[in-house]
Parts: structure tokens; sequence; C-alpha cells
């Protein structure tokens, strides 16, 4: 159900776009001798007067006090645990007595009738950033590759094994690789 309303309201978005773009259209038709140049202002000055109404919910946060030193107007919010602050000193402090990380949890539970854009695009990173750790060895190609030791290192490794030693061969491309001349000689 949580794919088939969010699916409905990327439906309706588009229709809404596709809706602006026929009233305008229609507006530029009904004003001939207006040129596209003065149809796209009106635009942007719509569009900036809904970024204001956007900047002041975000601006609710200073109408509130700092949860640590009470003094203050808060000018950010803890992304863990949603503590306002107002200073680096109260956020330090913030973290130090409630041992907050101050880092979100990315698999918190989120209900359905506070589910947004935001947690969807950052459901999405995370899927992603989890997809690219998890494929991450099969693209490393010194892992994967299977080395082709040259006898002494054989010989090195051979007799290291039997002393019950874990030897550790670095790859051809490192300079200490290069320059090691370590050799096994038979006592």
């Amino acid at each position: 159900s949580r794919d088939c309303s969010e699916g409905e309201r990327l439906a309706e978005r588009l229709d809404q776009r596709i809706s602006m773009l026929s009233v305008s259209e229609n507006k530029q038709e009904e004003r001939p001798g207006e040129t596209e140049e003065t149809v796209e202002t009106e635009e942007m000055k719509e569009e900036t007067e809904e970024s204001d109404e956007r900047r002041g919910v975000k601006r609710k946060i200073s109408l509130t006090r700092c949860d640590v030193c009470e003094a203050e107007e808060a000018k950010y919010r803890c992304p863990n645990c949603l503590k306002f602050s107002c200073s680096l000193p109260c956020v330090k402090q913030h973290k130090h007595e409630s041992g907050c990380s101050g880092v979100r949890d990315q698999t918190a539970f989120v209900r359905l009738s506070q589910f947004s854009e935001i947690n969807l695009l950052n459901d999405y990173r995370f899927l992603e950033e989890t997809a690219r750790v998890a494929d991450k060895p099969n693209r490393d190609t010194l892992a994967r590759a299977h080395p082709h030791y040259s006898f002494t290192v054989k010989l090195v490794r051979k007799n290291a094994a039997a002393a019950n030693v874990n030897l550790k061969i670095l790859p051809k491309s490192f300079t200490r690789r290069k320059e090691n001349t370590s050799i096994y000689i038979k006592a």
C-alpha cells in the first residue's frame, strides 16, 4: 500500500505540472503581445513566493528556545533525537550529557502519514549505499585476482607456513613489495 500511495502522489504531482504548463500556455495565448520572457518571469515570481513560504516553515525553529541552555533561540536541531540547540557549545554539551551521537537513524520507522518525498529519497540513498558496499568486493581487482608468485616468494611462503607464521604478501603494485629482498636460506 505504501508503493501505491507513493505512486498516486507522483501521478498527482505530474498532473499538477501538466495543468500548470497548460495554464501557462493559455495565459500566453490570451496575451499575444507578451513574450515568453515575461511569462517566465511571472512563473519565476510564483516559484520564489513558494520558496519563501517554504523558508517560513524552516524558520519555525527560531520560535523555540534552546533545549540545553534555554536562554537563546534555537538555530539547530539534532538529527537523531530532534532536540533544539543554539550554538556549538550547546550541541557538544547535549551530546556529552545525553550520549546522543547526533547521527540520524537511517532505519527508523516512519509512519505512512508522515512519509514524504524526502523520506523516499533518503531510503533510496540508503539502499544505493548498501548495494555499493555489498558490490565493493566484486569490484576490487586486488582482492579478486589470484596472485602469481615467483619461485622465491613461493618458497618463503611455504617455509613460513611450515613454521606456523602467518605471512602476508603485498600486491606487486606496492613499492614495499618491489623493494623487499627477503629470501629463504636453508640453515
